[in-house]
């Protein structure tokens, strides 16, 4: 539907051509015996080409840069900029309809080019990986110089697409009727793509109402750990077989369910809150699936809790947690506190002794998830308890992948950390 309105619209604006409103951009072109790149009047070199071309090259080597931002809605959003530039630059000439002198559209040439080195410089800040407090302080000024990049580059062009209007002197000469309906042309121009864009996702979304991402598309999600270790090593100290590690004394003899635990379930805070009491314990791990944090259709996420963890699946990575084995009778209890997951299972579970366990189970997010990142409260949490119960290159490995998605400097010993279940 989209692509018809712009389409639409698009050929609106052709009628514009086959009118001849543009001939007078094109008139050199008509002239036979003419050099492309000589003046008609002067025998010498005409400038104009070559600036509007540098000023394409810099507006079209920024894009494929945009990918390697640790936040694709930073990207997003400078596209976005980028097109409120393409307007706002012919509407300006509008409203100051006067001609330049070749010297002017050579010193706004250079002037972007040096604002492409700002630019390039402060994108440095926002390759992942990339710290909140990193983008919040500099978010501002990528945001400046990409508007007054982009704002110069649209009066250059508006500029130069009028053969006549910049010249090698006479600057304070009016622009003529011609050059002015020209830049009209032109503001309509983006005018026609801003509406088609606006009209055709708005529709877009009033029809399909809410779109769930099909896949975890936010960079996050595998850039911004790339610094921390991806696969910690195991530690025998930690993987000592526990009895009723939360308490109680039933029969092991009790049919019970093995799951792996990677958040908040893996400590006795919780279990014992909500009355659940594993026969046994031991600190596992899980190749080829990865702790990511985020939201998915059905969690009870919030404002104050914006995300909770999931395993997802990832190459040369794992994830570390404890092996609980859960009494069948009791299993509905945990069931009640994991609204939007579900249990799967996993393809191999090994042991930090070695032991390789199969059949296990753990709760993983019933829909596409959306990363984000999560609470103090929960990141606390879930460091606190690895660091007193996985290896600690581990617990160090979970506060690097923390600290870049903004939970820092976490204390276990004088900060609080209290599951949901706890609290109430």
């Amino acid at each position: 539907m989209g692509s018809l309105f712009i389409l639409a619209l698009t050929a609106i604006l052709g009628l514009f051509h086959f009118q001849g409103d543009l001939d007078a951009a094109y008139e050199k072109a008509t002239i036979e015996g003419l050099p492309i790149l000589q003046d008609l009047a002067e025998d010498k070199l005409v400038l104009t080409p070559w600036i509007q071309g540098v000023s394409s090259f810099i507006t079209v080597f920024c894009f494929p840069l945009l990918p390697l931002l640790c936040s694709s809605a930073l990207a997003q959003e400078l596209v976005l900029w980028k097109l409120a530039m393409d307007f706002l630059g012919p509407a300006l000439l509008l409203i100051v309809p006067r001609a330049c002198t070749m010297s002017v559209l050579a010193t706004l040439g250079v002037t972007r080019a040096g604002l492409l080195v700002v630019t390039l410089l402060l994108f440095s800040y926002f390759t992942a990986p990339c710290s909140k407090d990193e983008q919040n302080s500099k978010r501002w000024l990528l945001v400046g110089a990409w508007d007054l990049m982009m704002l110069l580059g649209a009066i250059i062009a508006c500029l130069s697409d009028t053969s006549d209007t910049c010249r090698s002197h006479g600057g304070d000469t009016p622009v003529t009727p011609r050059r002015q309906r020209l830049r009209k042309i032109r503001l309509a121009h983006h005018i026609a793509l801003c509406i088609g864009l606006i009209t055709s996702g708005t529709l877009m979304y009033i029809m399909e109402g809410p779109v769930a991402p099909k896949r975890e598309t936010h960079f996050i999600s595998w850039t911004s750990n790339q610094g921390c270790s991806r696969c910690a090593s195991p530690d025998p100290d930690h993987g000592t077989l526990q009895s009723f590690p939360c308490g109680g004394n039933s029969d092991e003899d009790v049919a019970g369910v093995w799951l792996f635990h990677y958040g908040a379930n893996m400590g006795c805070k919780k279990l014992s809150a909500i009355e659940v009491q594993p026969q046994t314990a031991q600190a596992v791990y899980v190749p080829g699936r990865c702790l990511r944090f985020g939201s998915a259709e059905g969690t009870p996420t919030s404002s104050t809790e914006p995300a909770f963890g999931n395993l997802v699946s990832c190459e040369d990575g794992c994830v570390h947690g404890v092996l609980h084995r859960i009494p069948t009778n009791q299993l509905s209890k945990l069931d009640v506190t994991e609204p939007g997951y579900q249990l799967a299972e996993l393809p191999e579970v090994v042991g930090y002794n070695g032991k390789r366990f199969h059949g296990v189970k753990a709760y993983v997010m019933q829909h596409d998830m959306t990363v984000r990142a999560p609470s103090r409260r929960y990141g606390g949490l879930l460091y606190c308890t690895a660091k007193e119960e996985l290896a600690p290159s581990y617990a160090k490995q979970l506060s690097c992948e923390l600290e870049e998605q903004g939970v820092q400097d976490l204390a276990c010993a004088s900060e609080r950390f209290v599951p949901l279940a706890a609290q109430n």
